[in-house]
């Protein structure tokens, strides 16, 4: 029952929370587009230093909602971390089941026709969550993305133009870890094709040693890894397939999402074309 009256939350909240924010302004023609999307992780295999690759059977369940004014965004998620038990896989005593609700935002500059700057943040507002263990369910943390891309498209193919979009940045979380962050893709006749990276500078290098880090380990974790995700946009819908692999402290994980998004004026930076 907790977890569908949070479910609920996570589509009432953020109207109630423009209606706040901003009491005399928020009009109609304001709200420029509407976005709620499900994603469903899957985790078979973690890779950690110092005690190699565990067997899991781990699971991450988001649902989204934001509402978009213009090129900024307010929105909430909500996640639910499970597991499956008595499997009597090693790895599953790293994970105990969680679930929160996290407060989201965001805005894009666009510099040009080739450049823009993305900022997004998401802040813990419920649940208790144990960054401690492997499926804390909230984050706190900022990004920030200087993306390059060609609105006009750069060749055609079969009859439709080719965007090509790339991206530079960062990523710092509640504890001070910085991940350094690099992708690009490309996208065609609604197809898309993302190569993505990340780095951490800092952060628990090995979890059976966290040092003073003992209260946050996973969610503060030195890590490192890349993702290639298959895209498919059909009207107001996105479906979005993604593998990660982690060559330092992480997650093997498979992500599906389904996406709904809905412009009523013109169309702010969709997130699943960079």
């Amino acid at each position: 029952m907790n977890i569908i009256v949070s479910m609920v939350l996570a589509f009432l909240l953020p109207t109630g929370l423009l209606i706040i924010l901003f009491p005399n302004d928020l009009h109609a023609q304001r709200v420029s587009d509407f976005k709620a999307a499900y994603s469903l992780m899957t985790i078979k295999q973690a890779t950690l230093e110092k005690v190699g690759t565990l067997e899991v059977d781990f699971y991450r369940h988001n649902l989204e909602m934001e509402v978009g004014l213009g090129q900024s965004f307010v929105g909430l998620t909500y996640q639910y971390a499970t597991k499956k038990h008595h499997t009597n896989k090693i790895g599953n005593t790293f994970g105990n089941t969680e679930d929160g609700l996290m407060l989201t935002a965001g805005y894009n500059h666009i510099f040009s026709k080739h450049f823009r700057l993305d900022g997004n943040g998401r802040i813990r507002i419920w649940g208790d969550t144990k960054p401690q263990q492997a499926l804390y369910a909230t984050e706190t943390d900022c990004r920030l993305k200087l993306v390059v891309f060609d609105e006009d498209g750069v060749a055609m193919l079969a009859g439709a133009p080719v965007f090509p979009s790339g991206y530079l940045g960062t990523n710092v979380n509640r504890y001070g870890r910085v991940q350094g962050l690099l992708g690009a893709g490309i996208w065609w006749k609604g197809l898309g094709l993302h190569l993505a990276g990340y780095n951490a500078f800092n952060g628990v290098n090995e979890v059976l040693k966290p040092g003073t880090n003992a209260d946050n380990i996973f969610a503060n974790l030195k890590n490192r890894g890349a993702s290639l995700a298959v895209t498919y946009e059909f009207y107001d819908f996105l479906l979005w397939v993604r593998q990660n692999h982690a060559f330092h402290n992480g997650g093997h994980d498979r992500t599906f999402s389904l996406q709904y998004q809905h412009f009523f004026q013109k169309q702010r930076m969709n997130d699943g074309k960079m």
